[in-house]
């Protein structure tokens, strides 16, 4: 009884094509693929930014200064691993901008909260809110707004102090 080839040679055509097709993804990305990494990247980073931001607005709210505290350490964790992991954006330097408009709110927000003088503590989350809006504006992001004026808590969590 004779065999057709023809079974044998397709499945080899097959095996070569599978490997050069997997083959020419390997090495450098292309511009378009590695770009779109970044942005995913530097979503990711903010969204986690936002939640501590938005736990640190929450914290304030409740007047516990001990919650806010740690969720304005994990914003300042957050902050410096964007600049570290996503420097540049779209051809934005968002390290420089991040140093130069984030970074100072930041730390005026820290000030203020160890002296629990809440009237400042306000005026530093305002400010803070001011900030994150205006880098996304510098950055033509401006449609992302940031609005810390009373948020609404959405967190299974209760924030208020133990006392």
């Amino acid at each position: 009884m004779r065999r057709s080839l023809l079974p044998g040679a397709l499945l080899i055509v097959a095996v070569v094509f599978v490997a050069v097709a997997c083959g020419t993804g390997q090495g450098q990305p292309d511009e378009a693929h590695a770009e779109a990494e970044g942005e995913a990247e530097l979503a990711l980073h903010m969204s986690r930014l936002q939640r501590w931001t938005h736990k640190t607005a929450l914290a304030l709210q409740a007047r516990n200064p001990e919650l806010a505290d740690f969720y304005l350490h994990e914003m300042e964790e957050s902050i410096e691993t964007i600049k570290t992991e996503a420097p540049t954006y779209e051809g934005y330097a968002i390290a420089k901008q991040t140093e130069q408009i984030l970074d100072p709110s930041v730390e005026a927000l820290d000030g203020v909260l160890d002296d629990s003088n809440w009237s400042a503590v306000d005026a530093r989350l305002n400010e803070l809110a001011r900030s994150c809006n205006q880098c996304h504006q510098v950055t033509d992001h401006g449609v992302v707004k940031i609005d810390l004026a009373d948020v609404p808590n959405p967190y299974p969590q209760d924030f208020s102090t133990s006392k």
